[in-house]
């Protein structure tokens, strides 16, 4: 993460690099931090489909079902076919179960 935050403070337009952290801080649980770095990434290159779909799983993750249409609907018109978004708009066209755990993030 040092070394991404490095790189970000040197050339702070790096969208790849804030996509990288989005990952690594996806992979830690750090969910919004992840959406937060994904967005960032997202300015900087809002046609690069790959950071639109970490975005959208990030938002998807955080419930944030109205945030995500767009970028999926986007994602979807620019690469037809594309299975993965494709598996993520019917995620948030499904209704998602209600968690009761208290104890863990749903």
């Amino acid at each position: 993460m040092n070394s991404l935050n490095a790189i970000l403070d040197a050339n702070p337009d790096h969208a790849p690099s804030y996509n990288n952290r989005g990952n690594a801080l996806m992979g830690m649980g750090e969910l919004e931090s992840a959406s937060q770095s994904y967005r960032e990434a997202h300015k900087r290159r809002p046609d690069d489909i790959g950071i639109r779909y970490n975005l959208a799983l990030a938002l998807i993750e955080l419930h944030h079902f109205d945030e995500v249409r767009p970028h999926l609907e986007h994602g979807l018109h620019m690469t037809p076919g594309s299975q993965e978004l494709g598996e993520l708009a019917s995620r948030i066209d499904t209704p998602q179960p209600a968690c009761k755990d208290t104890t863990i993030t749903c």
